[in-house]
């Protein structure tokens, strides 16, 4: 008896409750209904034409904005003056990094920021720019320049400009037609 039950139980647990209530309505059939299609496409992003790292324009205008930056702090200390007069002077020599080298721990702060520019900016990979200058000395850090188009200008962020953790200066540079 015991046996007979549990072979009824499998024969019901196979049809679904109300299969057999079930009619085709006009135009459909009662066929095992397939597995869904997943349906993928790749968006287009236009890749928007960047100013290059070494363009005098962008320069001259890094150059006014790290020197207001300083002005600013009144911070007159012998290693405050050092790093600063390390640093304007390095200014005028920044090289392209490549965007998808910055993703890793190893590359914090700069990884950090990117990630942060494509996720709440909402801006490709392919329309940021990453710029390093060629400081030979070892202390100040390389300053990076992040440059990515807002609002029909470009946005460019300074890291490593200063000693504050998550301090990221940054202007708007319009280029000159």
């Amino acid at each position: 008896m015991h046996k007979f039950l549990m072979a009824a139980a499998f024969a019901f647990a196979a049809i679904p409750a109300g299969a057999e209530d079930i009619a085709a309505l006009p135009g459909q059939s009662n066929a095992p209904a397939k597995a869904a299609e997943v349906i993928t496409h790749k968006v287009e992003v236009p890749e928007i034409p960047l100013p290059a790292c070494n363009d005098k324009g962008l320069l001259s205008a890094v150059k006014k904005f790290v020197a207001d930056y300083y002005s600013d702090n009144l911070d007159q200390n012998v290693r405050f003056r050092r790093h600063r007069y390390f640093t304007m002077r390095n200014l005028d020599r920044f090289s392209e990094e490549n965007v998808g080298n910055y993703k890793t721990e190893k590359t914090r702060p700069v990884s950090d920021v990117v990630a942060d520019i494509k996720i709440n900016q909402g801006v490709a990979e392919s329309n940021i720019r990453i710029c390093k200058n060629q400081n030979p000395y070892t202390a100040p850090k390389n300053i990076y320049l992040i440059i990515y188009p807002k609002d029909g200008a470009y946005r460019c962020l300074l890291i490593n400009l200063s000693d504050e953790q998550g301090d990221f200066p940054s202007f708007t540079y319009k280029k000159e037609q």
